[in-house]
């Protein structure tokens, strides 16, 4: 339940950063005439946001969301049960 819920959400609000963070990642690694040069993170979420569309700021959220629900929901009930012993 809660963990469920917790998990989701929290990798729901994390997902832009975490792309941002792939793609300054990836942008390195291109030849140097391909490459976007993010200055930092606000600025790479900020460029994602205006040129692609909000929306592609979740992009690949629907995986990260499910492994983040099913790993929260798990690990809190082990938890539980463990402190219920």
């Amino acid at each position: 339940g809660m963990g469920c819920i917790s998990g989701g959400i929290g990798s729901f609000v994390g997902t832009p950063s975490e792309l941002a963070l792939v793609r300054m990642s990836a942008d390195s690694k291109l030849p140097p005439n391909e490459r976007r040069n993010y200055k930092n993170v606000i600025d790479c979420v900020r460029r994602i946001a205006t040129e692609e569309g909000p929306t592609k700021l979740w992009r690949g959220a629907t995986p990260t969301v499910t492994r983040a629900t099913l790993l929260s929901a798990c690990q809190m009930g082990v938890t539980s049960g463990i402190k219920s012993k």
